[in-house]
């Protein structure tokens, strides 16, 4: 009997995966994600992308009911099937949050399943195992249409609700909770996702989430020890994005639209940040810098604070620590104060390097970084 799980590694396969998570974050196929980041990916789906994946996926799943109406399984139309599965993979394949999956081994399965020997196999099911494969089968070609379906209705979920937290300018966890409480107690909104299921006969949105939960023991490499973490099984998408939004919203994750370009970004606190961090593509800088240039570039922009920017934060952030450190010790007042400029010198950096703002700037923030520096440069001076 198995009592605890030590795999470091969970499954991550699209149809069937599974996520560890440990304080604001969640692990999955070996890397870490913030809780909300694929929350984030969903919403900045475009219409026009979800709506060649439900072609897709009406495709297939038109498909799969005349294979249950005929008993589970026609050699042509299992043949047809393989193809039209293959088809929304590679459709899914580089676009977030399906690329942070392990899509390859779907394909692994729709060859197990989907092959000459297999179909002689069902053709005649002599054996309990025959029936079993075909079975797994079915239940494959099922969850591949379930993603379509269900990332098309959490699109639309969380766009509706964001536009919502927006208007009453919810920022805090009691905020967030009220108005989430009070969004999905709707009756009128409920009823309003329902009617716009994305697949007629699919279930739709589903507040209930069916997750399997079991306890994992992980590496704790910061600490060199072991964790013990919540390892969650999920069999459709809809499951693991209604977990995701509730689990970032009781840490005060929460999404929130751009007001330069429309799109939508991870929220991990209070401040009131209008605009995203990420190059905007039109003018090659920050959409927070376009809006505090927005003279420059003659728009008209709400003025946001330089302290409620992600940057300003991480640096907030960094210099709290080192003033704590110092506190307790742990550095000298040399090395303190030299930690302090390097933090200052990365963050001036930070407001008109954007490229070094968007790709270095976290990673130079790095509290172990910034001391090794800083010990280097106050040894040098001896």
């Amino acid at each position: 009997m198995v009592y605890i799980e030590r795999d470091e590694v969970g499954i991550y396969n699209p149809t069937y995966f599974s996520i560890d998570i440990i304080d604001d974050y969640f692990m999955m196929g070996g890397k870490k994600y913030i809780l909300g980041q694929f929350i984030a990916d969903v919403a900045n789906l475009s219409a026009e992308y979800i709506k060649g994946l439900l072609r897709l996926t009406v495709r297939l799943f038109e498909n799969y009911s005349e294979i249950q109406v005929a008993g589970g399984y026609v050699r042509d139309n299992f043949i047809k099937a393989k193809e039209q599965a293959n088809e929304i993979i590679n459709y899914l394949q580089d676009t977030a949050p399906f690329c942070y999956y392990n899509v390859d081994q779907v394909r692994e399965l729709l060859e197990k399943y989907f092959c000459s020997s297999s179909y002689e196999r069902y053709d005649s099911l002599e054996t309990t195992e025959d029936i079993s494969l075909l079975d797994d089968a079915n239940q494959l070609l099922k969850s591949v249409c379930y993603i379509g379906n269900d990332i098309a209705n959490f699109n639309h979920v969380i766009i509706n609700f964001t536009e919502f937290i927006m208007m009453g300018n919810s920022r805090k966890k009691d905020s967030l909770a009220i108005d989430a409480f009070t969004f999905f107690s709707s009756e009128k909104y409920m009823q309003f996702f329902e009617q716009a299921n994305a697949i007629p006969f699919m279930a739709g949105v589903n507040l209930r989430p069916w997750v399997t939960q079991v306890p994992v023991a992980l590496p704790d490499f910061e600490t060199d020890s072991v964790a013990i973490a919540r390892r969650l099984y999920f069999t459709r998408f809809m499951d693991f994005l209604i977990t995701e939004l509730f689990e970032a919203l009781s840490r005060g994750h929460y999404i929130w639209k751009c007001g330069v370009c429309g799109k939508y970004f991870l929220m991990t606190t209070a401040h009131n940040q209008l605009y995203c961090s990420t190059v905007n593509e039109e003018y090659g800088v920050p959409c927070t810098n376009i809006a505090r240039n927005r003279r420059k570039v003659k728009l008209e922009y709400k003025p946001e604070s330089r302290k409620d920017t992600p940057q300003y934060i991480l640096r907030k952030k960094r210099l709290n620590s080192v003033r704590k450190n110092k506190s307790l010790g742990k550095y000298s007042d040399a090395v303190s104060a030299e930690a302090k400029k390097i933090i200052d010198r990365n963050y001036e950096r930070a407001q008109f390097d954007f490229d070094y703002s968007e790709k270095e700037y976290e990673a130079d923030m790095n509290l172990k970084k910034i001391y090794e520096e800083a010990i280097k440069n106050v040894d040098a001076r001896i």
